[in-house]
């Protein structure tokens, strides 16, 4: 089997050859850049701050009002009835294949939306899911479906038919991504081992905001562990104890507009952010720090009325007074940070290039992302549809899910344009 084109967590194939470019630059000539990108190397590590875009009206990237395809309806057959769909990519065919967790299913659609087959099912056998979470493409001809609470990764040809099946002894957390040799990243919280230290450490229990940490590990597709490659800041929140005469419990909740690691896997190396600044750093797969992409500009304040709309978003589907009521009480106790977190979700695009979402909090439904190219130097953003979560960039299009205000899914697949 060959890998030439490996997916980010939600990127597409044929990526760039960013890394390359990256290791070149730091032992040769400084490149020519653009006024609004400013390069200097710190100890091998290349930074470009960037202060302004380089796209003007004309070159920017943009979406259609319509997508070229859309799978999923509200009503009619149960093959195209979607529900929790977690991941969603597509082959260089043009099929579309998506992990539709309500049914712990594996659906493949045609380039033009037609159902083809269905692959999985509740269970712990053979080509069967607990909890399907993420799909990625794996070399050229087959993907791999992961599933955490089964500990399993899941390799199946393009045709669905499973090839082979690991199960995981460590680490216990999120699939990110193939590099191109084969080897994959995965990335494991600290916060059950937290929560388990906390139950334990008896009179140290305190309640309050923690920042936990996120471990990232190089592992074969067979599920053993090649590397540990460091750990990130990783989720904000808050720590509450149910105690009955002793402490019984302890929960985590992530804080509102709480920071938390992000990560993009391309074929040489990955990049992450904490998203305490807009600095998103990529790391070469042997967990060394390469570069640093930066952009100049504070974060966004969080306001009275960002916490309003971030409570009545959080009470809208609880009907009964005395839930609500309860429910109000415990979000307005929560600590609200001073500051959202500088930018969303990151991406690597089929190109090379590196997509890092705007923050979006909760209530508001008007996604924007900024793209950088392979030299790091800020482009311009690209506005997508309202309720819109992209999973996959691609050279000419956009996938993700969209969902409408009855919680309906659809996976839709947007042309992108590049004038």
């Amino acid at each position: 089997m060959s890998f030439p084109a490996p997916l980010s967590r939600l990127a597409g194939p044929n990526l760039g050859p960013l890394p390359l470019f990256v290791v070149a630059l730091a032992g040769c000539a400084e490149p020519t850049l653009d006024r609004s990108a400013a390069l200097r190397d710190s100890s091998g590590v290349i930074i470009v701050e960037n202060a302004a875009q380089l796209w003007d009206e004309e070159s920017a990237w943009q979406l259609p009002p319509q997508p070229q395809v859309s799978i999923g309806v509200s009503d009619g057959d149960p093959q195209y009835q979607l529900y929790r769909v977690s991941s969603c990519l597509r082959l260089d065919d043009g099929s579309v294949i998506l992990a539709n967790t309500g049914t712990q299913e594996l659906r493949w659609y045609a380039a033009d939306g037609a159902h083809l087959r269905t692959v999985g099912g509740q269970g712990g056998g053979p080509s069967e899911f607990r909890n399907l979470d993420h799909i990625i493409q794996y070399g050229t001809d087959s993907i791999i479906a992961f599933d955490p609470r089964n500990r399993s990764l899941s390799v199946f040809d393009r045709h669905g038919v499973l090839s082979r099946s690991a199960v995981l002894e460590r680490p216990h957390g999120d699939l990110q991504g193939a590099f191109s040799d084969g080897s994959l990243l995965m990335t494991e919280s600290n916060i059950r081992e937290r929560l388990r230290y906390q139950l334990r450490s008896g009179d140290d229990m305190e309640e309050g905001t923690l920042r936990f940490m996120d471990s990232a590990f190089r592992i074969t597709s067979n599920g053993e562990v090649i590397d540990s490659l460091g750990s990130f800041a990783g989720a904000e929140g808050t720590l509450q104890l149910r105690t009955s005469g002793e402490v019984v419990a302890a929960a985590f909740q992530q804080l509102p507009f709480g920071r938390t690691a992000v990560f993009a896997v391309a074929p040489a190396g990955y990049y992450t952010s904490s998203q305490d600044s807009y600095e998103v750093s990529y790391f070469d797969s042997d967990g060394v720090l390469s570069a640093s992409v930066r952009r100049t500009r504070p974060n966004r304040s969080v306001t009275a009325a960002d916490i309003a709309r971030y409570q009545e978003t959080t009470l809208a589907d609880i009907v009964d007074e005395t839930e609500r009521r309860d429910r109000l009480q415990q979000l307005r106790g929560l600590p609200y940070p001073e500051s959202m977190p500088a930018h969303g979700d990151i991406v690597v695009d089929a190109d090379g290039n590196l997509w890092v979402e705007e923050y979006l909090p909760l209530g508001e439904a008007d996604p924007k992302w900024s793209v950088f190219d392979n030299s790091h130097r800020l482009l311009g953003s690209v506005d997508l549809p309202p309720d819109f979560t992209v999973h996959q960039i691609g050279s000419d299009f956009v996938l993700g899910v969209w969902q409408d205000e009855f919680d309906v899914e659809q996976v839709r697949l947007y042309e992108l344009i590049k004038p």
